[in-house]
């Protein structure tokens, strides 16, 4: 089992398991998000080879439009 923090709130999740699924474990629109780990933006490509690891710090961006 693993710890993470996204935006703030903990999570406890079964599995080492990548960005993409948590993804969609947290039924996230992948349209207009950033997501840093550790500080690092992560490249939307590179989603699905970024592994979880215990205590990571995982930051979610939603762009909004204004005016």
């Amino acid at each position: 089992m693993i710890d993470v923090s996204v935006n703030h709130e903990s999570y406890q999740l079964d599995e080492t398991i990548n960005l993409q699924r948590l993804i969609e474990r947290l039924d996230l629109s992948e349209s207009g998000i950033a997501i840093a780990i550790n500080n690092v933006i992560i490249n939307r490509s590179d989603w699905r080879q970024t592994q979880l690891s215990d205590r990571d710090n995982i930051l979610i961006i939603q762009a909004v439009q204004g005016g």
